[in-house]
């Protein structure tokens, strides 16, 4: 700021200054009861001219500061992935914690944030598409999980019913095929040493 006042006092104080001086010096020569009037308007036009300096100093102000929210916003939703506390926003942009309040509650609403409350006071979640996409990949890994035990459960069925057929057909086969019949075993009726032997 200590360098802006030498380029203010040269751009606007001082030519104040020295077409104040001049007009005084006249007027003071020329007819010397309006000097006071003089020096009134001079001194007017001097406090004028730092009441519109000190208006574009607080609007300057106010655009940095704005700026300054502005990046520290976009900083906080984009390392967070759009969950702004309110105050870490006052921290780091150097504002007062109501005016943060007041800035991230406004935009909340006209955004459809949703208020948070953590231990540490209050924070938002504002849309961000890495939360979108993160939701929408975990409902597809849901729906196509779902799926997948569906279809798991439905071959499990088909196998036990398809394993309860070849039974079915197995016990089918064994009972419509005729036992097998053995041939009576043939003794022969002198083979008996013993009898031989007598």
């Amino acid at each position: 700021m200590t360098n802006h006042l030498p380029s203010v006092l040269r751009h606007i104080y001082a030519p104040i200054l020295v077409t104040g001086g001049i007009v005084c010096a006249a007027v003071g020569a020329v007819k010397p009861e309006t000097l006071p009037g003089t020096l009134a308007a001079t001194g007017g036009v001097l406090a004028g001219a730092s009441l519109v300096m000190e208006h574009r100093r607080d609007s300057e102000k106010k655009t940095r500061e704005a700026a300054k929210v502005a990046t520290v916003f976009q900083y906080c939703y984009a390392k967070n992935k759009g969950i702004i506390q309110i105050e870490e926003l006052a921290f780091f942009s150097e504002i007062d914690l109501e005016l943060a309040k007041g800035f991230v509650s406004e935009l909340a609403a006209k955004s459809n944030a949703v208020e948070l409350n953590v231990e540490n006071g209050i924070a938002y979640s504002f849309p961000h598409p890495e939360n979108t996409v993160d939701i929408l990949t975990n409902n597809v890994q849901q729906w196509a999980v779902s799926q997948t035990d569906s279809l798991k459960r439905e071959n499990e069925q088909l196998k036990a019913a398809f394993a309860a057929m070849q039974q079915q057909q197995l016990q089918a086969a064994i009972r419509t095929q005729a036992p097998p019949t053995r041939a009576p075993l043939q003794q022969e009726e002198d083979t008996d040493p013993w009898k031989k032997l007598l």
